[in-house]
């Protein structure tokens, strides 16, 4: 059993909310964690790390990952919309 702090809890929420934009964009593309580490030159050990929650990922894997799909690196970092009434 792994215990964290207040800080570590936040930094793996906030990396498993941004692996499910990555998923959604992926599944939108139609395309495989392979094909993604294939042209991004990410490891897919990483992707599984980050998926699982022991990652949060490293900016320059983000900015890899939005040059691919062609998003802004916003389209990550951004935090949820306030939801409309």
């Amino acid at each position: 059993m792994r215990f964290l702090n207040y800080r570590q809890e936040k930094d793996l929420r906030k990396g498993e909310e941004m692996y499910d934009k990555y998923r959604k964009l992926r599944d939108s593309k139609g395309v495989t964690d392979y094909e993604v580490c294939k042209n991004t030159g990410i490891d897919k050990a990483t992707l599984s790390r980050w998926k699982h929650g022991y990652y949060t990922p490293k900016v320059e894997n983000i900015i890899k990952i939005a040059d691919y799909f062609d998003v802004s690196l916003d389209y990550f970092y951004r935090e949820r919309c306030a939801k409309k009434a």
